[in-house]
């Protein structure tokens, strides 16, 4: 019995480590996530542990490309696509979950598609800092519609430029159910999710547009 309480007392402890732990001061945009060079998506989401403790989960993934596409009428769309496999949580099965969760045997990217806007909207919207922006998120083939938060940040004393931003939403909102497997022993994953990002204009094929503010 002392064996098994010291062994769910070593996970807790684990859990609750600073790497693990996303408490309820996170901001809204992801500079906690990301380094100042880092052109990434990540998902994030909680698990209760033992009903007394709000752990955070938090998958990587820095393989991702983005292009600016131009379309008839002076309007413009960002596509964003990212690779199933290469999220990194720190927890390889757990990776793995997540691959067979988005059903990479169906789609190997997931793909988001902005709404499309002209020019002179996307130089509104850049130089406003903030700014909400509609699309889609396809998963295994099916589209489904979602709002972007974004803020355009500034680093390195104003030289660089970066365009953060989440989702928030839940998991049903893509007809996915929470994940078992990520609970572990005592806990339960939340039904809400965050989809963060953080891109870098001079990584985003045929973003001159941003830049020129």
């Amino acid at each position: 019995m002392k064996d098994s309480l010291l062994y769910y007392v070593s996970i807790l402890t684990f859990l609750m480590s600073p790497a693990q732990v996303w408490g309820s001061t996170a901001s809204l945009f992801s500079s906690e996530v990301f380094s100042v060079e880092e052109h990434c998506v990540a998902y994030k989401t909680k698990k209760r542990v033992f009903f007394i403790a709000s752990v955070g989960v938090i998958g990587k993934n820095c393989d991702i490309s983005s292009e600016v596409i131009p379309e008839p009428g002076n309007l413009f769309h960002v596509e964003v696509s990212v690779p199933i496999l290469s999220f990194e949580s720190g927890e390889v099965e757990r990776d793995r979950d997540v691959a067979k969760f988005l059903k990479v045997e169906s789609q190997k990217n997931l793909d988001f598609h902005s709404e499309s806007l002209t020019l002179n909207i996307w130089k509104e919207k850049i130089s406003a800092g903030r700014f909400d922006l509609k699309g889609f998120l396809k998963i295994a083939g099916k589209e489904y519609p979602v709002v972007a938060q974004i803020e355009i940040v500034e680093n390195n004393g104003g030289k660089q430029m970066a365009i953060q931003g989440v989702i928030s939403t839940k998991f049903k909102d893509f007809d996915l159910k929470p994940p078992r497997l990520w609970g572990g022993i005592g806990a339960k994953v939340s039904k809400d999710l965050s989809l963060l990002f953080q891109l870098q204009p001079k990584k985003i094929l045929g973003s001159s547009f941003f830049l020129d503010r």
